[in-house]
């Protein structure tokens, strides 16, 4: 593994994004999967919830990867927390129990401060890094680039149609290569992912 953990978050993405550097995903990941974990704390009510929170707020991380627009005036890290955020909150909008979520949770896209860091134990930190390590070489390599593209692409908020434009397949095609690529993930990390 090469040295990627003194680069800036911003210079991750462009790894990410023009070379899919499976360092940079992984570095990344570990970077921002104790925000998922934190998020997913605020709106869970025990450990099975904050896990699979978490998989949602990193959903959101990876989604926040692919729609990154460098030329904008926010950094990746508050781009990456409000997406991580935003995912979470509208799963938990949705979700059956409809529960009330408290106003003081909910936070505004036009507040640009940081979330504030969690403290996690040494083992917590470990334990992340090697889930968010798993998580990045899946992808790479139980998906196809093909797979990899599309679910990507799906995951930044793209229709059928826009990313079989994009990629200048059909969408049938599009369609097939999602339903493989959620077929693997489904059966590397489970039903509840």
């Amino acid at each position: 593994m090469k040295n990627v953990s003194s680069l800036s978050d911003e210079q991750l993405v462009s790894l990410c994004k023009s070379q899919n550097d499976s360092d940079a995903w992984s570095e990344l990941c570990t970077r921002y999967l104790a925000v998922a974990k934190a998020q997913a704390l605020k709106f869970s009510v025990d450990r099975s919830e904050t896990e699979d929170l978490s998989q949602v707020g990193l959903i959101g991380f990876l989604s926040a990867v692919h729609s990154f627009d460098e030329k904008r005036d926010a950094s990746f890290a508050t781009y990456a927390s409000r997406c991580i955020h935003n995912r979470i909150v509208n799963t938990v909008k949705s979700s059956k129990s409809k529960r009330q979520i408290p106003p003081d949770l909910c936070m505004s896209l036009d507040d640009q401060s940081e979330l504030a860091d969690t403290a996690l134990t040494p083992e917590q930190l470990l334990l992340s890094r090697k889930e968010a390590q798993r998580i990045s070489k899946t992808i790479h390599e139980k998906l196809t680039e093909k797979e990899q593209r599309v679910f990507f692409l799906y995951l930044s908020g793209l229709r059928y149609g826009e990313i079989a434009k994009k990629l200048m397949t059909s969408e049938k095609s599009v369609e097939g290569a999602l339903s493989r690529a959620r077929k693997k993930l489904k059966s590397e990390f489970g039903k509840n992912s």
